[in-house]
């Protein structure tokens, strides 16, 4: 496909969006526009005036500051900048950010005295991100734009099968609009004709049906364009009410077109995924990928308010295994290692292999606290691991960890947190290896909160409140969990899921329970020493001793 034709469709493509979003918001005119950086956006198509010719207009800064975190309703004359045949009355603008970079907009507007409703809001803020990802996987149309950056780091950023689903998803929801339909179906195949990924909407859910497909698609109001590559092959069905088939094959073809679009790159992002972003020994990230990914964590750290932590962790003694059992075994350790420290973590925790025998593990919304405990447990499941090799010549592993945390009220950059982090790991090294150590900012001349001053008996009735508030709702759960249980016929697996949750229920009514008999002096002294573990200066050295092995 060449590169004039596929912008030429992509270009269509935007043209259904922004029609799709006018109609639906009940708008006179719309548009969509990429950015160029710099508050500068390529009008990419407009829809309901004049066919504007492509040309960059400039965002105001300060509403440049305000749209990558929410939609903005405007007024005359602040929507003069928009282009329209004539100023709008009233413009709603969605953009659609990747990690605090505006890179697209989709906006409408009206000539007549009547703002956007909340409801019409949410269905532009729904296509505008809708919009992007079906826009994304084509962005080296546009290679002079800055979504570059963000489609060359799509891949580290998203689960690309999920971002595919939600494209196709969205894809037919368009689709649908515009052919005016509420049945529907997409379904991709593998090479030997196994489902691989469907979407439908109303009737469209029977097409899965090998039984009613036949049936279904002998009525004339069902058009199907199909769609094959060489390794798989999909199509795209939709049912109208009236016969239009010219306007529904010509819908369909751009659809497929776009379908053919979404399923290459995200073929192509996979592939990327590994060669760029993957160590190709432990398939861990490398570090490329590290230091995107936690410049992206520290920016969501600050906006969201939670702590992120950092552990590096440095493999002890490994240089002997390599000079005397090979670098066979030496593959062999690491790749164990790795595996180890995947599978010791939360699913949404960043395993990094650094370089060599170093690895990094980024915790978010992970205070210190809980950074050592994760820290001492791969410390422990490192020192537990057996490779034959290294048994038969009563060799034992070990890691060095250095911890330490950023917060978001006084953040650190990627290059501090990462300087810290191996300081830390350097420290435990010298002081016996096989070990712990955490170093922290000073944050001495930081101001240290202190709990409001509240009356006793304003917190003796707070906390009578909040006991209620837990017991009330907890008893009724024990209730009907039980009752439940009662029911001799209930499968094993059900009755599992209802123990738990009574096991659960159970534990919250005896936490209510004591909190309601724990004296109220007694409380504050829990909370103040609480608080002061929270937000007391850090010392710049916090060892946690650990016995070598």
């Amino acid at each position: 496909m060449r590169v004039a034709q596929a912008e030429q469709w992509v270009k269509q493509l935007m043209e259904l969006a922004v029609m799709a979003t006018v109609q639906g918001t009940a708008a006179d005119e719309g548009g969509i526009a990429i950015s160029l950086g710099d508050g500068t956006f390529y009008l990419l198509a407009t829809y309901g005036g004049a066919n504007a010719a492509p040309f960059l207009f400039k965002l105001p800064e300060p509403l440049a500051k305000v749209l990558p975190r929410t939609p903005a309703a405007l007024m005359f004359p602040d929507t003069l900048f928009l282009p329209a045949t004539a100023p709008f009355t009233h413009a709603l603008l969605c953009g659609v950010s990747e990690q605090e970079r505006l890179g697209m907009m989709l906006w409408v507007g009206r000539y007549r005295r009547l703002p956007f409703s909340d409801q019409e809001r949410a269905l532009l803020e729904r296509f505008a991100h809708g919009t992007y990802r079906l826009l994304l996987p084509f962005v080296p149309f546009y290679h002079s734009t800055a979504l570059l950056r963000s489609w060359l780091e799509m891949s580290l950023a998203t689960d690309i099968p999920e971002k595919l689903e939600q494209s196709v998803t969205f894809l037919l929801e368009l689709l649908l609009h515009v052919a005016n339909s509420s049945d529907g179906a997409i379904v991709l195949r593998g090479k030997s004709g196994e489902s691989q990924l469907g979407v439908a909407y109303g009737k469209g859910a029977h097409l899965f049906h090998p039984d009613r497909r036949a049936a279904l698609l002998r009525d004339p109001c069902w058009v199907v364009q199909s769609v094959a590559e060489s390794d798989w092959n999909g199509w795209i069905a939709l049912r109208q009410r009236r016969l239009r088939p010219a306007h529904l094959f010509a819908v369909l073809r751009l659809g497929a077109k776009a379908l053919q679009g979404l399923v290459n790159w995200s073929r192509y992002a996979l592939w990327l995924d590994h060669l760029v972003w993957r160590d190709p020994l432990t398939h861990l990230l490398n570090r490329r990928a590290f230091l995107t990914r936690l410049e992206n964590e520290l920016h969501r750290s600050v906006r969201y308010g939670y702590p992120v932590a950092l552990l590096f962790v440095d493999l002890d003694g490994f240089k002997p295994i390599n000079d005397l059992l090979g670098h066979a075994v030496g593959d062999k350790v690491l790749q164990q290692i790795a595996r180890t420290l995947q599978s010791s973590v939360r699913r949404y925790d960043i395993v990094v292999r650094y370089g060599g025998d170093e690895f990094a593990i980024v915790l978010p919304a992970t205070g210190v606290e809980g950074a050592v405990v994760v820290a001492e447990r791969l410390r422990s499941r490192v020192a537990a691991l057996t490779v034959d090799e290294l048994t038969a010549i009563r060799y034992h592993l070990g890691v060095s960890v250095g911890v330490t945390v950023s917060l978001p009220t006084a953040p650190l950059s990627v290059q501090q947190l990462v300087e810290l982090a191996e300081r830390a790991a350097r420290l435990a090294k010298v002081r016996g290896r096989n070990r712990i150590e955490v170093l922290l900012p000073d944050r001495a001349q930081e101001v240290t909160p202190s709990l409001p001053s509240v009356p006793r008996d304003l917190w003796a009735a707070l906390l009578q409140y909040l006991c209620h508030s837990i017991n009330n709702p907890v008893s009724g759960i024990l209730g009907l969990t039980q009752i439940a249980l009662q029911d001799l016929s209930l499968p094993p697996s059900l009755r599992e899921v209802f123990s738990q949750i009574e096991a659960l229920a159970l534990r919250l009514r005896d936490f209510s329970h004591r909190l309601a008999r724990q004296p109220v002096g007694q409380l504050l002294c829990e909370l103040e020493a609480f608080q002061r573990r929270m937000t007391a200066p850090i010392a710049t050295e916090l060892p946690v001793r650990r016995d070598d092995l």
